[in-house]
Protein backbone atom coordinates (compact mmCIF):
# COMPACT_ATOMS: atom_id res chain seq x y z
CA UNK A 1 0.00 0.00 0.00
CA UNK A 2 1.21 3.21 -1.08
CA UNK A 3 1.96 5.95 1.59
CA UNK A 4 -0.84 8.56 0.14
CA UNK A 5 -3.61 5.12 0.59
CA UNK A 6 -2.29 4.69 4.06
CA UNK A 7 -2.26 8.02 5.19
CA UNK A 8 -5.88 8.25 3.99
CA UNK A 9 -6.93 4.86 5.69
CA UNK A 10 -5.40 6.26 8.99
CA UNK A 11 -7.63 9.59 8.73
CA UNK A 12 -10.50 8.21 7.43
CA UNK A 13 -10.15 5.37 10.82
CA UNK A 14 -10.05 8.26 12.93
CA UNK A 15 -12.29 10.62 11.79
CA UNK A 16 -14.60 7.08 12.62
CA UNK A 17 -13.78 7.43 16.19
CA UNK A 18 -15.22 10.98 16.52
CA UNK A 19 -18.93 11.32 17.35
CA UNK A 20 -19.45 15.34 17.00
CA UNK A 21 -17.82 14.61 12.52
CA UNK A 22 -20.22 11.73 12.28
CA UNK A 23 -23.14 13.61 13.38
CA UNK A 24 -22.48 16.73 10.95
CA UNK A 25 -22.00 13.72 8.33
CA UNK A 26 -25.21 12.26 9.14
CA UNK A 27 -26.92 15.60 9.24
CA UNK A 28 -25.61 16.54 5.82
CA UNK A 29 -26.31 13.34 4.41
CA UNK A 30 -30.36 14.04 5.63
CA UNK A 31 -31.28 10.18 4.60
CA UNK A 32 -33.77 8.72 6.73
CA UNK A 33 -32.22 4.79 6.47
CA UNK A 34 -29.10 6.52 7.90
CA UNK A 35 -28.52 5.61 11.66
CA UNK A 36 -25.66 5.81 13.77
CA UNK A 37 -24.70 3.46 16.81
CA UNK A 38 -22.54 5.52 19.51
CA UNK A 39 -20.08 3.49 21.17
CA UNK A 40 -18.05 4.45 24.16
CA UNK A 41 -15.37 2.49 23.44
CA UNK A 42 -14.64 3.50 19.75
CA UNK A 43 -14.42 6.96 20.83
CA UNK A 44 -12.24 7.05 23.65
CA UNK A 45 -9.55 9.37 22.23
CA UNK A 46 -12.12 11.46 21.44
CA UNK A 47 -14.96 12.92 24.14
CA UNK A 48 -17.50 9.89 24.56
CA UNK A 49 -19.98 12.07 26.07
CA UNK A 50 -19.82 14.99 23.77
CA UNK A 51 -19.84 12.70 20.57
CA UNK A 52 -22.77 10.66 22.10
CA UNK A 53 -24.74 13.66 22.99
CA UNK A 54 -24.07 15.18 18.99
CA UNK A 55 -24.96 11.54 17.54
CA UNK A 56 -28.13 10.92 19.19
CA UNK A 57 -30.63 12.86 17.01
CA UNK A 58 -29.37 10.14 14.40
CA UNK A 59 -28.76 7.48 16.29
CA UNK A 60 -30.65 3.79 16.88
CA UNK A 61 -29.10 2.72 19.76
CA UNK A 62 -26.42 3.45 21.86
CA UNK A 63 -23.16 0.68 22.65
CA UNK A 64 -21.88 1.08 26.55
CA UNK A 65 -20.47 -1.85 28.87
CA UNK A 66 -18.88 -1.48 31.66
CA UNK A 67 -17.13 -4.30 33.79
CA UNK A 68 -15.12 -2.83 36.62
CA UNK A 69 -17.16 -1.03 39.71
CA UNK A 70 -15.85 0.85 42.58
CA UNK A 71 -16.89 0.52 46.16
CA UNK A 72 -19.56 3.02 45.40
CA UNK A 73 -20.76 0.89 41.81
CA UNK A 74 -18.79 3.69 40.03
CA UNK A 75 -17.70 2.42 36.34
CA UNK A 76 -13.69 2.86 36.40
CA UNK A 77 -13.60 1.96 33.06
CA UNK A 78 -16.24 1.91 30.21
CA UNK A 79 -16.04 0.46 26.83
Amino acid sequence: MDLTKRLFTGYAAALLHDGVYLAALAKRMDHPALRLMPDFGKMKLDDPYGGTVAMMPYSASVSAKSHEFDANGMSREFN
